[in-house]
Parts: C-alpha cells; structure tokens; sequence
C-alpha cells in the first residue's frame, strides 16, 4: 500500500503541476483567440499529436512497456531491450511525422469532415503540416519517462511537461503581436523540445546509455503485438476527443473550442488522480505484490477523489471556466455554453477513473484483448448515440458529453463484469465518501453569491473540508494519505 501511496502521489503531484500550467496556456489562446475559426483549426490541428501524447505518455506505452522491461532489467538485458524497442518507435515517429505533413489536407478532411467550406479548414490543414513532427518529441517523452518510472522515478516524468505548457504560453504571449496564429506552431514546437529535456538528463545521471537500433525478432514483435492492441485499448478516451471533433465539426462556429476547453477542465481530475493510481498499480502489481488487495486499495483511492471531483465541477463549473477564460475575445456567451458542456461531462469522472485502474489490472496479465473490447464498446456506444441526437434528434453541442458520460458507464460495467479479480470497497466507505461530498456540496452552495474569483480560490478549502469530514468519519485510507503528506512535508 505505501509504494502505491509513495507512486501515486509523486505522479500526481508532478501532474498537477502540468495542468496548472496548461489551463494558463489555454487561458492565453482563450485572451488572444477567444473561440473562433482559428480555435477551431488550431484545436483540430493539435488534437491528432496531442492524442499520441496523451496515449503513449499518460498508460498506452507504460502499459506494455514497464512489465516487459522490468523483466528485461531482472534478465540483465536492459540496454538490448531498450536499443530494439527506441529504434523501431524512432523510425515509425519519424515516418508518421513525414506523411502527416504530406497527407494534412487528407487528414483534417478524416478527423473534421464539417469543417470543408468553412474558414477554419484552410487554417487547419496548415497548422497540422507544422505541428505534426510534435509526434516524434512525444515518443521520446514517452520513451524516457516509462525507464524512469521502473527506476522508481515518478516525479520529474510527470512534470516534464510543465516545461512544454511554460515555453508555449511564452511564446504566445511574447510573439503572438509579431507573428500572429503561427505563435500556437511555435509553442508547440519549441515546448516539446524543452519537455524531453528534464528526462533526458536524467537518464543521463542514471547511466542509461544506448544506441537506438532497428531489430525486429521474436521479442520485439511480440512487444509490438502487445502493444497495438494496448495502444488501442488505453487510447478510447483520447479517441473519443476525436470523436467529439469529427462531430462538433458540423455544428457551428466555435463549438469544436467549447468541447476542447471543457474537456481540458473535466479531464484534470482523471489525469491528476487516476493515471496516476493506475500507473503506480501496474507499477506495484508488476512487481510481485498482491494484485486483488491492491486493486481494491486503487478502487477505494480513486472514487476518494473522483467523486467530490464530480459534485465540486458540476457545481462550480461556471465559475471556473469564467476564471479561467473569461477575458479578451472569450465572451459571456462562449463561458456559459462551455460551462453547460462541462457539467454533463463531470459525470464521467468515477467511470473513467476506474476503467483506467481496471485496464491496468488486464496488462499487469498481459492481457490485452479485454481492454481492447471493452474500448471497441466504448467508441460504438458513444458514437451511436452522438449521430442520434446530434442528427436525429438536433440536440446540439450537449449531445457530445451526454454520449461521453453514458459510453464511459457501459465500458466499466464491461470491465468490471469481465475482472478476474472481484474487489469491491466496503459499504461503509462508499457511504462515508457520499456523506462528505454532499456536505461539501451543500457547503459550496452556501457560498453561491460570492464572487467566482473567491469561489474558486476556495476549492482548496472545500476540498480540504471534505477530507476533514472523512479523518472525523475516521475513514482509514484518508488517514493514511494525511499521515503520508505529513511524513513527506516533515523531510523538507
């Protein structure tokens, strides 16, 4: 339990500190762009590479390459694996990245087919030549944090990408007078250089020193079985934001932003708590540890924090996106509909924060065909119900995270039903966690004339009032998290 503590909270810690960093890169492309046809390119263009990012960086890649490579290291044939496994996803970034930029027009053409006639697709074929070499940094992200996170290094991987979020604001803000929307290439693309830089010396310091070699036997070809089907099935979520492109595409002007802003928001809590449970549950179970008490310790860690998530942004969803965006070109207008769009989606937290740990479970058994299903699922479900009420029943923009909260839902009972291990959290601890999220609710509705501005710098202490209410429950895993952060607190 403590190593899964120790992993989850270094992760998300560094974690944290990305996104705090990339709501005020947003917040910048919001103040100079608001939501607009270059918006709508911009967050076209992005999404492919970013996809990858998110998929390779955030459990795709971990997923099949922690446990064959903490084999490899017990075998002493680290550097042999690492040269074959670098030099294959080196050649394939690159190749990807040369027809990407060949093949834009075809591309935007796929992912956005509602945006042809309008002004955004000129736009977007032309961001996605520039910031699609982006992908080949991203597998070196990737590739440098999964090593060093089987060498017990959590922190400075997940927090690498502060430094991509950092120089992108810089650049948007500093050159966005001087060279307009070519500003949002150049943050792209500088920012994913210094990303990889942090890692890099690390590797460095640890001695980790190979030469990237194209070797395809049995090993490696077994990996890359592995791998595109886990590529698939830990990537639904991020697929599913392209889904939402391909059909936001045909609504109007300014809706493909309103997604993307509210998904950056509704998607924190599942990348600061669940990636990085699940991550350091693969992490632990492949190692030896018991698989069925920590699957239950992950469940029980993972709801501690995804359902007050979810009351706390259905609630103070307005108020957040106005802080976050609410200025220069992001109107009054842009900052209700995108706070609508994230209540809906707030619903999706719990089940997406535990298909993430449930899927772990599958690949620390090297299984890999359940996720994959349970993905297919997904992706069916979601966009099934998007083309009803988006073309039969013309419910609108709403209708993407309405079918989001429901495909999310059918793809854990899957999982769940599916687990070879059945853990599930005590009655006691749900109803305890319930209580405190209510309370806490009902706490942050006391406050609803104040201002936006206090409403959000108080969610700390909202958050802080449903902990103490759980340690006064004397919920047991919240104790331990409060004497774990006093032990980390106390060594500084």
């Amino acid at each position: 339990m403590s190593r899964l503590l120790r992993g989850s909270f270094l992760f998300s810690l560094g974690i944290l500190i990305s996104r705090i960093l990339g709501y005020l890169r947003d917040a910048a492309v919001a103040y100079f762009f608001g939501a607009s046809p270059i918006t709508d390119a911009f967050f076209v263009a992005f999404r492919i590479p970013n996809t990858f990012r998110r998929i390779f960086g955030e459990g795709g890649f971990n997923a099949v390459f922690i446990p064959y490579y903490g084999e490899a290291v017990s075998k002493n044939k680290e550097k042999e694996f690492l040269s074959k496994i670098s030099g294959f996803f080196f050649i394939l970034s690159l190749v990807a990245s040369v027809l990407g930029i060949l093949f834009a027009e075809e591309i935007i053409s796929v992912i956005a087919p509602g945006l042809k006639g309008k002004e955004s697709f000129h736009y977007a074929v032309l961001f996605l030549k520039f910031v699609f070499p982006y992908l080949f940094l991203v597998f070196l992200y990737a590739f440098s944090m999964a090593v060093l996170m089987v060498k017990g290094y959590f922190f400075i991987p997940s927090v690498s990408q502060a430094l991509f979020n950092l120089v992108f604001i810089t650049c948007v803000i500093l050159l966005t007078e001087v060279f307009g929307y070519f500003s949002l290439v150049l943050g792209v693309l500088l920012g994913g250089i210094f990303q990889i830089l942090p890692n890099f010396f690390l590797l460095i310091k640890n001695g980790i020193l190979f030469i990237p070699r194209l070797v395809l036997d049995w090993e490696v070809r077994e990996f890359l079985k592995k791998f595109s089907l886990t590529l698939f099935s830990f990537s639904a979520s991020q697929l599913s934001l392209i889904l939402d492109t391909f059909f936001g595409s045909f609504l109007k002007t300014g809706a493909i932003s309103y997604i993307y802003y509210a998904g950056r928001i509704y998607l924190l809590p599942i990348s600061l708590f669940s990636i990085g449970v699940s991550n350091a549950f693969l992490a632990v179970v492949s190692s030896g540890e018991d698989r069925k008490d920590n699957l239950k310790n992950g469940i029980k860690l993972s709801l501690l924090f995804a359902i007050p998530s979810t009351v706390g942004l259905f609630l103070l969803s307005e108020d957040i996106v106005r802080i976050l965006y609410g200025r220069g070109e992001f109107g009054k207008e842009d900052i209700v509909i995108t706070a609508q769009l994230l209540q809906i989606y707030a619903f999706s937290i719990p089940f997406f924060s535990l298909q993430h740990l449930y899927k772990s479970l599958f690949y620390s058994l090297k299984d890999v065909k359940t996720p994959v299903k349970s993905s297919f699922l997904y992706l069916f479900v979601e966009g099934s119900l998007n083309a009803v009420l988006i073309f039969l029943i013309g419910l609108g923009v709403v209708s993407i995270p309405t079918s989001v909260v429901v495909a999310s839902f059918v793809a854990l009972l899957f999982l769940i039903y599916r687990s070879p291990e059945k853990a599930f959290p005590e009655i006691s601890f749900l109803a305890k966690v319930l209580f405190s999220s209510s309370v806490m609710g009902v706490i942050i509705l006391f406050f609803n004339e104040f201002s936006s501005l206090l409403r959000v710098l108080m969610i700390p202490l909202f958050g802080g009032i449903y902990f103490l209410i759980l340690a006064i429950l004397r919920e047991k895993l919240t104790i331990n998290l409060i004497q774990h952060l006093f032990k980390k607190l106390m060594k500084f």
